[in-house]
């Protein structure tokens, strides 16, 4: 599950990156999701900096209204668009209660955030959802780069600053996922994947129905503007 804590242990200063739920198997019925096992963090609720969120996507901020409240609602980081989507399904969990998380906007990817002993900067990473961010974390003995989800297929849109990152101090540890990489059969990029719905959407001689996750905010975009090409009403 997407849920990585950063513990220096000298100081006992923890920062968490992503949290992150899980839907079921086949093999799990009567499971609806299933999210990080935060035992470890027991009795460590006042040492965790903040808690700082790549991206929109279930898969990395899902399991935060479940989570949050139990390790004493520490601070939030991550950008706008991530930020905001994380307090609108707090909202959904239980009315009112997104006024009490603790938020820090990030606005611009230059700025240093000190975070106890750890020095935290993010960076721009390309992905299907806006605002996705890389995290920097500096600290006495090494520097961890973990950029969340990176889709290198859409880099030239939104060119990652590889040279920054090179600039950073040593010694430096990439923390880095890759979805499907055991998979030997080709991998389909999103751009096929999109001229293949259009290809739907254009030749349906009457309604169609899509199925995505409300956080695939782009894909839901990319629809909604080919439904509007092919004069398509829209219900959602």
């Amino acid at each position: 599950l997407p849920i990585s804590v950063f513990e220096y242990l000298p100081t006992g200063d923890i920062v968490i990156v992503d949290m992150g739920m899980q839907f079921p198997d086949e093999d799990m019925p009567g499971v609806d999701y299933i999210i990080p096992n935060i035992d470890y963090l027991k009795g460590k609720e006042k040492k965790i900096r903040a808690v700082i969120f790549t991206h929109g996507h279930l898969d990395h901020t899902g399991a935060a209204t479940l989570l949050m409240e139990k390790l004493g609602n520490p601070l939030i980081i991550g950008s706008r668009l991530t930020v905001h989507m994380i307090m609108a399904r707090q909202e959904d969990y239980k009315k009112g209660s997104a006024k009490n998380l603790k938020i820090k906007l990030v606005e611009t990817y230059d700025k240093v955030i000190p975070l106890g002993i750890f020095k935290l900067r993010l960076f721009k990473v390309t992905h299907s959802i806006m605002d996705a961010a890389g995290v920097i974390l500096e600290t006495p003995v090494m520097t961890v780069i973990h950029p969340g989800d990176w889709t290198l297929e859409k880099e030239k849109e939104h060119e990652v600053n590889y040279r920054a990152l090179s600039r950073l101090k040593k010694p430096t540890i990439l923390m880095l996922e890759s979805l499907g990489s055991t998979n030997t059969k080709r991998q389909v990029p999103e751009s096929e994947m999109y001229k293949n719905i259009e290809k739907l959407i254009s030749q349906a001689p009457g309604r169609i129905i899509i199925g995505t996750f409300s956080s695939m905010v782009e894909r839901v975009r990319v629809v909604l503007e080919m439904a509007e090409k092919y004069d398509k009403k829209v219900a959602l």
